[in-house]
């Protein structure tokens, strides 16, 4: 009985940390999500930062608008989006910006 509980208890507090998200996928995940800002005022310069998950426990980077505008020298931002792939708990997101 006791093994039976750790193993509920290991079920919902990994599935617990993907409640927040909008779309989420434990064995496979492959989204882009928008943002901010319209697809069709995208500008010439594309900036990038991620960010890195693993099974909802272990999370570093920093993928925030700010730091893929630094990355991309985007001055002015027109569109930002985000993707998101996970494979068997391990996660990669990437805002994107587009803008000049």
């Amino acid at each position: 009985m006791k093994r039976l509980y750790l193993i509920l208890a290991l079920l919902v507090s990994t599935a617990l940390p993907m409640c927040a998200a909008e779309a989420t996928g434990f064995l496979f995940q492959n989204t882009v999500q928008p943002l901010m800002g319209s697809s069709a005022t995208q500008g010439s310069k594309v900036g990038k930062a991620a960010c890195y998950n693993i099974l909802g426990y272990i999370s570093w980077g920093d993928c925030s608008i700010k730091k893929a505008t630094q990355k991309g020298n985007v001055r002015s931002v027109g569109y930002a989006d985000q993707s998101v792939l996970t494979v068997l708990g391990i996660s990669k997101m990437e805002t994107r910006v587009y803008g000049r």
